[in-house]
Order: C-alpha cells, then structure tokens, then sequence
C-alpha cells in the first residue's frame, strides 16, 4: 500500500488539463506528462516550425500557463513545461515534488501491484501486467469503473514512481471493473526527454 507521505506528493504534483480535460503529473525536470488526447497539437509542420501550442493547468496554487514541448500520438503521451520567460509554472514547480520515473524492467506476465490517481482524486488499487516484452506500455486490471477525465492521470507503485500514463480504458457490458491501458514513459518520451528526467530525478 502507498504510504501517506508518497499519496501527499502525487497529490501535489497531480494537474487538471482544463482545455480539453484530463490529468498530468509533474516529474523531474520541471515537466508534466500526460496523454496527448488531452492536449491540443497538429501534424501540418506548425510544431516544427515553433508555433507555441499553450495549455492551461490547474494546480494546487492555482492556474499556470505551459506549452507542448513533445507529443506522440501512437503511445498517446504528451510532454508538457514552461514558456520561455520565467512564469508562474516555474514557481509552482519549484514549491513541489515530481513524481519519480520508474525505469525497471517488470517480470514478463506477472502482475505487480500499481495505484491510480483518478480526476475525482481517488485513490484506486489495480493489478497491471506487461504483456509483451517490446510492448512500451502495461495493461491494468482495475476493480471498478474509471469514469471519464481520469485520461493522463499517474499510475505507480508501491514505491510511489510512474510506471504509466492513464490512456484509454475498455469493459464489457454491465461489467464492474475496466482494462487501462497505459504507455510507459521511459520507454515511449523522446530520448531528450528522458535524459532531462533522469538527470534531475534523485537515484
């Protein structure tokens, strides 16, 4: 079970993506990931070229403004950080933990126990497997239903480290649990991305 200091950190570091809904979580590095549904990009070259795509965030201390820095839409994760001038996401990032990365290999078929931090801020417990050994993303069986805006949200271990981004979740008909499937960002994030993690993330 987390235990209450690491539950208080992912709290804290936890966001709400207000223009299209959804969560992100802060990690090391001064970044928020979430899933690239929930943020607002384009595949014409605009990116590329510089184009400023702004998301607002809602934080613990309030509304901050940040821009897409990477998305790949296949994994549907998204990499989120400051503006170029000093702002208010800064400052919010310099007053509270980022959530580790977890970089581990998991047993092939093994379920290992994981948490998620929903959008109605609650804590639910989950089993998640690694299906496939080149497979960058894990499944999860959760017992209960996940409504909608929970997309983006952190999912981690016992140890209180991301092991993935919420993206989609599936179930059959009157049935009182879900599969959430969930991109691994250590294996999904561009190399410069996990570089910035890794160098600010404390061993």
């Amino acid at each position: 079970m987390l235990s209450e200091q690491i539950q208080r950190t992912i709290v804290q570091a936890c966001v709400t993506v207000t223009k299209r809904g959804g969560r992100g979580v802060l990690v090391p590095g001064n970044l928020v990931l979430t899933a690239a549904h929930c943020v607002t990009y384009t595949t014409d070259g605009a990116m590329v070229l510089g184009d400023p795509f702004i998301e607002e965030l809602q934080t613990t201390q309030g509304l901050v403004k940040v821009r897409s820095l990477a998305v790949e839409p296949v994994a549907d994760i998204a990499v989120l950080g400051a503006l170029d001038e000093y702002d208010a996401f800064e400052a919010w990032c310099a007053h509270t933990s980022p959530v580790p990365l977890c970089v581990q290999d998991f047993p092939l078929l093994e379920p290992f126990p994981v948490y998620i931090f929903t959008h109605t801020e609650q804590w639910i417990q989950a089993r998640a497997t690694l299906i496939r050994t080149d497979l960058p993303s894990i499944w999860a069986k959760v017992p209960e239903q996940i409504e909608g805006g929970t997309s983006g949200s952190p999912i981690v271990t016992e140890r209180g480290e991301l092991s993935g981004i919420v993206s989609n979740t599936g179930s059959g008909p009157h049935q009182a649990h879900c599969d959430v499937m969930a991109p691994r960002p250590h294996l999904t994030l561009p190399g410069w991305v996990i570089r910035r993690i890794l160098a600010e993330q404390t061993p």
